[in-house]
C-alpha cells in the first residue's frame, strides 16, 4: 500500500520529471529508489541538520545512513559550515596552488603518520585509478588482485555484474578473490601482478593474520599492496584501519569520511611510489577545492577536540549488542546476525530465511515511524542516546511482526 505520507504530489511530479532526465533518478546506486521500498519509501531528500533529513514532503527522519558514509559530525555541521563560508569569502578555485593544500597534508601525516605524500583528487574512483597507474608504472607490470568494491572506472568495473561498455581485455588484467582467503590471493600470483588492492575489513574481521601474511608476500613477490580505505578511513580508531591492525599498505585511498560530507579524496603513501606522479598522468582542475579542503580541516580538527570516532564506537558496541539480545528474544539469532565493526554493521541472514521480506518488513516499520535504514547502521557524533533507544524500539516493533 503506497503511503501518502511518503509518496506525495511534490514527490510524484519530480520523479517523473527526474525519470525523463536522469538515469534511475540519481548519482549513485546506493540512492536509487529500487533500493528502498519503491513505492513505499521517500524518494528525494532535500535538508539535514545533526542526525535528521527532512524529505519533499517535510516529513523529518533520523538518518541511519549517513549520506552511505561521509557524514562522521552529523549533517550541516556548524563548525564546517563556518570555515566553508569563510573560505568561500577569499574565493573557490585559483589559478595557482593554494596555501591550504599544503595545510591539510601536513595535518594528514600527523594523523597518519606512516604515509609520506598525499594528494587531492574529488571522488574515491579517482584516487582509487590513480593508485593503480602508480602502482603499475612502479612495478612495471600490469596484473591488478581485487577484494571488495573499488569504483566504476574500466580496469575494476570489468569485475561488476552491470560491466557493459567496459573492453573485455580488462578482465585478463584484474582476478578477484575472497576477503579471509589467503591462498586463493596467493594462487592467483603470477610474473606480471602489480598490486594488491583491497578494503582492508569490509564486514567480517581478518583471520589467522591473513592481511600480516599479504603484507610478507607483497614484499617477496615485489608487489605493491594498496588499501581502500573509503569506509574505514576517518571512522576506525587512529583515523585508518591500518593503524589499527597494526598493517602499513604501500599505498591508501581516502574519501567518504574526511570533510563531514564535502566532495575530497586523497590518495596518500610511500615517496618513492608517490613520486611516480612526476611520471604518470594523474592531475584535476578541482583537486585544490579550497571549500572542501577547508571542510577537511576543520571536520580532522572537530574528530580530535570530541574524540568523535571514540564516541561513534562506544554508541556503535552497545547497539550492536542491544540488537543481539533483541534477536535472542525472538528467537532469531539463528537466522538473522550483526555483521560489521561498531560503526558500520548490517544485518545478514541464513539463506534457508526469507530476508527480502524481513527486510521489507524493517524498513516499511522504521519509516512509519521516522527512521530512514536501508540496511545499514553508520553513525555519526549527532547520534545521542535517545536516538538510538528511539532505533531499538522501533526495531524490536519490527522483529515482533517478523
Amino acid at each position: 500500500m503506497v503511503s501518502k505520507k511518503f509518496l506525495g504530489k511534490k514527490t510524484k511530479s519530480l520523479k517523473r520529471i527526474g525519470e525523463k532526465l536522469i538515469s534511475e533518478v540519481a548519482q549513485t546506486a546506493a540512492k536509487k529508489p529500487s533500493q528502498f521500498s519503491e513505492n513505499f519509501s521517500p524518494v528525494f531528500l532535500q535538508s539535514g541538520k545533526g542526525a535528521y533529513v527532512k524529505d519533499l514532503e517535510g516529513n523529518t527522519f533520523l538518518d541511519t545512513i549517513m549520506g552511505i558514509g561521509p557524514i562522521i559530525l552529523g549533517y550541516n555541521h556548524p563548525d564546517t559550515n563556518k570555515a566553508i563560508i569563510n573560505q568561500l569569502k577569499n574565493g573557490i578555485n585559483f589559478s595557482l596552488t593554494h596555501p591550504i593544500e599544503i595545510q591539510l597534508a601536513v595535518e594528514l601525516k600527523s594523523i597518519l603518520p606512516n604515509m609520506d605524500m598525499f594528494r587531492f583528487s574529488k571522488t574515491g574512483v579517482d584516487v582509487t585509478t590513480a593508485a593503480i597507474r602508480a602502482a603499475r608504472n612502479f612495478t612495471q607490470k600490469n596484473k591488478i588482485l581485487s577484494c571488495g568494491y573499488h569504483g566504476w572506472h574500466d580496469w575494476n568495473a570489468i569485475t561488476l555484474n552491470k560491466n557493459s561498455g567496459v573492453p573485455k581485455f580488462n578482465s585478463k588484467l584484474i582476478k578477484k578473490f575472497q576477503y579471509n582467503n589467503f591462498e586463493q590471493m596467493a594462487d592467483n600470483i603470477d610474473n606480471d601482478t602489480a598490486a594488491v588492492i583491497m578494503e582492508p575489513i569490509i564486514f567480517e574481521y581478518p583471520k589467522d593474520n591473513f592481511l600480516k601474511k599479504i603484507k610478507k608476500i607483497k614484499k617477496q613477490k615485489n608487489i605493491l599492496l594498496i588499501f581502500d580505505e573509503m569506509w574505514t578511513g576517518f571512522r576506525f580508531p587512529s583515523y585508518s584501519f591500518q593503524e589499527y591492525i597494526g598493517v602499513t599498505p604501500h599505498l591508501s585511498i581516502f574519501s567518504k569520511g574526511i570533510a563531514n560530507g564535502y566532495t575530497i579524496s586523497a590518495i596518500v603513501g610511500r615517496k618513492d611510489i608517490m613520486d611516480e606522479f612526476n611520471n604518470v598522468w594523474g592531475f584535476t582542475t578541482f583537486g585544490g577545492d579550497a571549500l572542501s579542503i577547508s571542510a577537511a580541516i576543520k571536520n580532522i580538527e572537530r574528530i580530535e577536540e570530541t574524540n568523535a570516532i571514540e564516541y561513534i564506537w562506544s554508541k556503535g558496541l552497545l547497539f550492536q549488542k542491544e540488537i543481539n539480545q533483541l534477536l535472542i528474544k525472538y528467537n532469531l539469532n539463528d537466522k538473522i546476525f550483526v555483521s560489521g565493526y561498531p560503526c558500520r554493521f548490517k544485518l545478514d541472514f541464513k539463506q534457508d530465511f526469507d530476508s527480502k521480506n524481513a527486510i521489507d518488513i524493517i524498513k516499511k516499520t522504521f519509516l512509519e515511524n521516522g527512521i530512514l535504514w536501508n540496511n545499514m547502521f553508520v553513525f555519526s557524533l549527532a547520534d545521542k542516546g535517545i536516538h538510538l533507544q528511539k532505533t531499538l524500539s522501533v526495531f524490536n516493533n519490527a522483529l515482533s511482526k517478523i
